[in-house]
């Protein structure tokens, strides 16, 4: 399909850039994926059918998401159960509140009757996801109901399937943006309305844009992340401004024409006053995020057909509490080893000792470090905290209290007592406790120089970090989960990591079968875990796993490791009915997320 000429910008730019069109053509064909073959041999498979998008049917693969009643940000449809979307729409809101308008043209009239509505059933961020300058791997999934079983009758095609660049954009390409973005200040469009944009390598990006000036360094620097805009016609060395892909747009797809498919390239990220000379719109890459695209969809389908499995199953039914203990060994299930990204594999050899739980083999919760604080006042001490971000920890508010001379974090550990390869130090000046850490929100996120620019050969080598995933829900009552640590509570700590498998236990047991009353612990922000007298089934072992400020890490069903407490206190937690109590994590992900946008 012949897209136009290829004209010459100004010659000193060496550039060249496709001819613009006002709209994206018709004619285009989309995407379909076949439920039973989606997966072969590890690939995501695009499988192009016939079918023309007319006119008036343009761009049949976005949709609006709305919260509370709100336009909230664009999605794309990319499967029949998934909808793509930007990942600071996810982080800084509640995504199973959503509202996805499948089929919608207009925000302003509801009763189109071809439309319909779905909400998300989950959601999921890269593990990587992280706001600094700029947004690195500015993607969310949302997995949602069935589309073809949900429309309704008056839904003839109203919804396409949006296909997924597997290659990155040439610099200079043609394409084109859409969405229900602002006007004016304050003033969305009431129906979508689209833009041509033309990709822009990095250097380009940089010489004709106001970024640098605006964030003091130029804020796209990673394959993550690339602008498009309208380039410099007048030869100011400013890229022209554009009306649509400003706030207000956050998810929209940028669409180029791949042969002769509409094919989506990125994912409107942000924008400073991006009608404005020298202010491109920053998108998030697509096809750096196909392996995990693939990655979660097949984990989730995986999971949701084990399910459907199972109820074709019969089982012996004993009597048993409705919630269950989960049984098992202290060793972590090696897949969770493997932290929110898939590419490291971890072997495992553990030795049973006098210690609590046991001995970890090194790079078995690479997610894990130590803290050393030393405070104005009083000796140094250790905690230990969670990898979540490449420059945040999650830690315990009990561990930072007053001030501090010095705060020191110790990636890769194992054994406390050697500096072995592959570990290094970063530093923190930076840290925050929960406002109400008072009220058992004991919780403490810290900031810490780049792990990936700071680490050392070897520990790259050696894979010696990860990130853990941050909860989506609760852990479930009797789960069984795994906390590490070194002991550190203890005058006799463990030379090397260890870790305890321990079980979630619901409040009401809690306070029936430990020592705690209500009056000790906020069931509704703390929860108790530990290991029940397998013989009476109503006491507690009294493990007193981990140290203060230690994740506990549980399975979240797909094979991913979340953290979904840090230990918080216990009253002698070494001696029977005296669990070790967690704060919940589930509910201040927001808080987590918005902080580290701004800490």
């Amino acid at each position: 399909m012949k897209l136009g000429t290829l004209f010459s910008s100004i010659a000193a730019q060496n550039l060249n850039w496709e001819a613009a069109q006002s709209t994206l053509p018709k004619g285009l064909k989309s995407c379909t994926r076949h439920r039973e073959r989606r997966y072969a041999a590890g690939k995501w498979r695009n499988s192009i059918v016939g079918g023309t998008v007319a006119s008036e049917k343009a761009w049949p693969w976005i949709a609006p998401i709305s919260e509370d009643g709100e336009f909230r940000c664009t999605g794309t449809i990319i499967d029949d159960e998934w909808i793509l979307t930007a990942g600071h729409c996810c982080a800084t809101g509640n995504p199973l509140q959503f509202t996805i308008n499948i089929g919608r043209r207009s925000l302003l009239y509801t009763n189109e009757p071809w439309s319909f509505t779905v909400s998300p059933k989950a959601f999921y961020l890269p593990d990587d996801f992280g706001v600094g300058l700029g947004i690195h791997n500015d993607v969310c999934l949302l997995h949602v109901p069935s589309l073809d079983e949900a429309k309704p009758t008056a839904c003839r095609d109203c919804f396409e399937h949006a296909c997924i660049a597997e290659t990155a954009p040439q610099a200079g390409r043609h394409c084109w943006v859409a969405g229900w973005g602002n006007l004016a200040k304050d003033k969305l469009s009431l129906k979508p309305r689209d833009v041509a944009l033309n990709i822009m390598p990095e250097k380009y990006c940089k010489a004709n844009s106001r970024l640098s000036e605006t964030f003091g360094e130029f804020p796209v620097g990673d394959q993550s992340q690339f602008c498009a805009g309208i380039p410099d016609r007048n030869g100011n060395k400013l890229v022209d401004g554009h009306e649509l892909a400003c706030q207000g747009d956050g998810g929209s797809p940028l669409v180029c024409i791949d042969g002769d498919s509409a094919v989506v390239h990125g994912l409107r990220s942000w924008g400073v006053d991006c009608s404005d000379e020298g202010q491109p719109s920053v998108f998030a890459s697509v096809n750096t995020q196909i392996s995990w695209i693939d990655s979660v969809i097949a984990s989730a389908e995986e999971a949701e057909a084990a399910q459907e499995d199972d109820k074709h199953k019969s089982f012996e039914v004993k009597p048993t509490p409705a919630w269950g203990f989960e049984e098992g060994s202290d060793r972590i299930p090696s897949k969770l080893s493997e932290g929110c990204s898939n590419d490291v594999e971890t072997g495992f050899g553990f030795a049973r000792s006098r210690f609590l739980g046991i001995a970890a083999k090194r790079n078995t919760y690479p997610w894990m470090v130590r803290l050393n604080l030393c405070p104005t006042v009083g000796d140094c001490y250790r905690c230990a905290g969670t990898i979540i971000a490449d420059n945040f920890i999650l830690s315990s508010a009990s561990c930072f209290q007053g001030e501090f001379n010095k705060i020191s974090i110790r990636v890769g550990d194992h054994n406390q007592k050697k500096f072995e390869k592959g570990e290094f130090y970063v530093q923190s000046h930076l840290w925050t406790t929960h406002p109400d850490a008072i009220n058992g929100v004991n919780l403490a996120l810290i900031k810490i120089d780049s792990l990936k620019e700071s680490a050392p050969a070897a520990c790259d080598r050696m894979n010696c970090y990860k990130t853990a995933c941050l909860p989506d829900k609760d852990a479930h009552a009797g789960q069984m989960c795994h906390v590490p640590g070194w002991n550190n509570n203890y005058d006799d700590s463990s030379s090397v990591l260890r870790e305890s498998a321990v079980n979630v236990y619901p409040s009401e047991h809690c306070s029936l079968t430990s020592t705690y009353g209500e009056e000790d612990f906020n069931a509704e922000q703390e929860f108790c875990a530990g290991n029940p007298n397998w013989q009476s089934g109503d006491d507690s072992s009294g493990r007193c796993p981990g140290d203060a400020g230690s994740g506990l890490i549980c399975d979240n069903g797909y094979g991913r490791p979340v953290v979904s407490g840090v230990m918080s206190w216990g009253e002698q937690c070494d001696s029977a009915g005296n669990p070790s109590v967690f704060s919940k994590v589930a509910a201040h992900t927001a808080w987590i997320r918005n902080t580290m946008k701004t800490l």
